[in-house]
């Protein structure tokens, strides 16, 4: 079974991505902080990581340590890393999804992504989910 792992800091948003994932057959882990995701990443397989550029933390205000150090981390210490997609929502002057394409990133997407496209960007980068059915962590 294909796993992704999800960064998504709006919770109601990666319900979404979450739940258009999960039907399609993709084993979906979602974290909302990079650290939690580095632990997830360092317990399980992962296909493909799907990270929010701009990850706030709990008062609303960006973290420093947003989805750029995400995928900076992927690319200085993972052996063979995942595929990627960054996502933003961000005003498109503050350039994120060109940063992003500096740390190699397979996909850069604009939200809102629309789920067929989603999906097919997925598809496209590691296959068909499973038939069975489950879920990662919260």
């Amino acid at each position: 079974m294909n796993r992704i792992l999800l960064l998504e800091d709006d919770l109601l948003l990666a319900m979404h991505y979450r739940s258009v994932l999960e039907d399609a057959g993709y084993l979906v882990y979602h974290d909302v902080n990079v650290e939690s995701a580095k632990e997830t990443l360092t317990e399980v397989p992962i296909d493909l990581v799907i990270t929010d550029i701009l990850i706030c933390d709990w008062d609303g205000r960006p973290q420093s340590s947003g989805g750029l150090s995400l995928m900076a981390h992927l690319t200085l210490n993972q052996g063979e890393k995942p595929k990627m997609i960054a996502i933003t929502g961000t005003s498109p002057s503050l350039n994120l999804l060109q940063h992003a394409e500096n740390f190699d990133v397979d996909v850069c997407m604009e939200k809102p992504i629309e789920s067929k496209k989603l999906l097919s960007e997925v598809l496209r980068l590691i296959g068909p989910g499973s038939q069975e059915q489950g879920s990662g962590n919260a």
